[in-house]
């Protein structure tokens, strides 16, 4: 198996995209890609900035998967169905409520009495 790194370049703002540089690297050759991401997808608070390296790294990174480190072009473009998986899977998940697992082992021992919670029994 061939040993591939991806390292983040740069970007630059070309018209409506920021244009992302990645180099893939392998022992033997590197090869610069470019990822564009759409301008849309930074307005409003949608995506953040600093969410751009690692959209075009994950972009980037599909395009190896498929092609076996491979792609037959240089330059690709994120598309708002990945922004949207992007920004799903990246998603703060919700916190339990503090002492939740402590809380229903009490109440299991104490016989259904959760403590600090009212009692109407």
């Amino acid at each position: 198996m061939i040993r591939l790194s991806v390292e983040y370049v740069g970007f630059k703002s070309v018209g409506d995209h920021r244009q992302y540089t990645l180099r893939a690297r392998t022992a033997e050759a590197s090869r610069d890609f470019s990822v564009n991401i759409p301008n849309a997808l930074f307005v409003a608070g949608r995506a953040k900035f600093q969410d751009g390296p690692e959209l075009a790294y994950q972009r980037l990174q599909r395009e190896m998967a498929t092609h076996d480190n491979v792609p037959a072009h240089d330059t690709f473009t994120v598309t708002e169905a990945e922004f949207e998986a992007f920004k799903e899977a990246h998603r703060p998940q919700a916190r339990p409520r503090r002492g939740n697992a402590a809380a229903a082992a009490a109440a299991a021992a104490a016989g259904g009495v959760v403590p600090g919670e009212p009692h109407l029994g």
